[in-house]
């Protein structure tokens, strides 16, 4: 027996689901719209099969509320570089070398996404991609060659049990949207509220890839997983409704830079000046979530409909809390510039040098 066929029930047992992989590393036709039973299928077809990948994104096998792997996949032999990677993303569950000497970081799935190059676009930088929804990666103890996909730490129990850690540094446009809930549709749902759910996924979905055909396949995968789907007919209304609305600029969610995390959004309210910080803090958000480093002036008074001195008060505060991070004091020709906790210092620094030799 191979190493697939023997594997395979332990990965089906904690809810993930597994798929037979050739020598490169290609999955077979339609794995993205793979459920469990068609996976033991595959190992029972693949018995002699040495190498296998799992599914990347939410945990899939119902009532089990496993929250699914997203990997770091780094594509390099550096140990200096994986220690950088370390520091920008924290301490993997579970560290795997791979068959070929190189490296994937597990952490628990949170939202993420599948994205090609998420680190480094110069000549020698490291390839680093993002595996979470939509994606795959071939899992330990696959074998390869002469090589093999082996822990260097962890273990196969954290990954079954969904013991890893939440992945930290990343863009809000790494995520399939910051208010998607992976666990939401673990339950078994209503089923008079099966067109609702998939045409709410369908607009989280397209508010951070505005893609019909990815939309379109994100939501036969969500249909699958319903103790009884959706018939083609009426899926093929509920994605044409959600295209429409996105295409005409109607999509409430669509509006990623906007999203606050618990505590920050906790710490704001708690403030004696809270719907007035809140208000500041959103235009922020608005106007540069998708920014390393911007600006914070007090002149920003005028938009939000209060004085400089609150600007001020609250940019001090958010500092306080670590929501945003003094990158460079004001100068006479522009404000102070500021960066997210999660944009590492010296990528804040290389951009504010671009800024100022643009200047």
């Amino acid at each position: 027996m191979g190493v697939f066929a023997e594997w395979q029930p332990a990965y089906a047992e904690a809810g993930l689901i597994t798929l037979p992989l050739d020598e490169k590393k290609k999955g077979p036709p339609g794995w993205n719209k793979m459920g469990l039973p068609r996976s033991a299928r595959l190992a029972a077809d693949n018995d002699r099969c040495d190498i296998f990948g799992v599914l990347t994104g939410r945990g899939r096998r119902k009532g089990v509320q496993h929250p699914g792997v997203t990997v770091i996949d780094y594509d390099g032999t550096c140990e200096k570089s994986l220690a950088d990677l370390i520091g920008i993303h924290g301490r993997p569950g579970a560290l795997i070398r791979t068959a070929s000497g190189k490296w994937h970081l597990y952490y628990r799935n949170s939202g993420e996404r599948r994205k090609i190059r998420i680190h480094g676009r110069g000549k020698g930088d490291p390839l680093v991609d993002l595996c979470g929804f939509g994606g795959y990666v071939a899992a330990p103890p696959s074998r390869l060659g002469a090589g093999s996909y082996d822990f260097v730490e962890g273990c196969f129990d954290d990954i079954a049990h969904g013991n890893l850690p939440k992945l930290v540094g990343l863009r809000s446009d790494h995520y399939v949207n910051s208010v998607f809930n992976p666990l939401a549709l673990q339950a078994e749902p209503d089923l008079s509220a099966r067109n609702k759910t998939l045409f709410e996924s369908a607009l989280q979905f397209l508010a951070a890839t505005p893609d019909l055909q990815a939309m379109s396949i994100h939501l036969d995968i969500l249909n699958n997983d319903f103790p009884k789907s959706l018939p083609v007919s009426e899926l093929d209304v509920v994605k044409a409704n959600a295209w429409k609305k996105q295409v005409e600029n109607r999509n409430g969610y669509a509006a990623p830079y906007t999203q606050l995390d618990n505590r920050t959004l906790d710490a704001i309210t708690a403030h004696r000046n809270a719907k007035v910080f809140l208000s500041i803090f959103m235009h922020i958000k608005r106007h540069c979530g998708g920014r390393r480093i911007f600006f914070v002036a007090n002149k920003m008074s005028r938009a939000i409909g209060c004085k400089d001195e609150v600007v001020s008060a609250a940019r001090k505060f958010f500092e306080d809390i670590g929501a945003i991070v003094l990158v460079a004091e004001h100068t006479n020709t522009r404000p102070a510039v500021y960066r997210w906790s999660w944009v590492p210092e010296q990528t804040a620094l290389e951009e504010l040098l671009e800024l100022d030799l643009s200047a």
